[in-house]
């Protein structure tokens, strides 16, 4: 059963026979999928350290890469370009992570 939703992630949670509580969340196809086991917390506390692991996943960098433009070619930088994005940025309402993306600084499309 899930409890709630969290920027595209499922959260569930489940009272064990010891008294606590185990929470598990993955995102809509059960990609980065985690879990933790809570003692002695309230619910406030469980729900606030879900949201900052969340977020620190959402701030892992993941390397796109660009075929090099005929200009660059021409001036001898005709190797292929890597850019780092913040996996946050590059995910779908849906869940799922782009296959390619539009550098805001250059304009170009980057592929995974």
């Amino acid at each position: 059963m899930k409890n709630f939703q969290y920027k595209g992630y499922d959260v569930f949670f489940e009272v064990q026979h010891n008294g606590s509580i185990l929470a598990t969340w993955s995102n809509q196809w059960g990609e980065n999928r985690d879990k933790a086991v809570f003692y002695d917390y309230s619910a406030r506390e469980i729900l606030q350290n879900i949201k900052i692991t969340i977020d620190d996943l959402l701030d892992k960098p993941i390397t796109y890469r660009r075929n090099p433009t005929p200009s660059e070619i021409k001036y001898g930088y005709g190797a292929t370009h890597y850019k780092d994005f913040i996996l946050g940025d590059v995910i779908k309402q849906c869940g799922a992570v782009k296959s390619w993306i539009v550098c805001p600084h250059d304009g170009l499309r980057y592929y995974r």
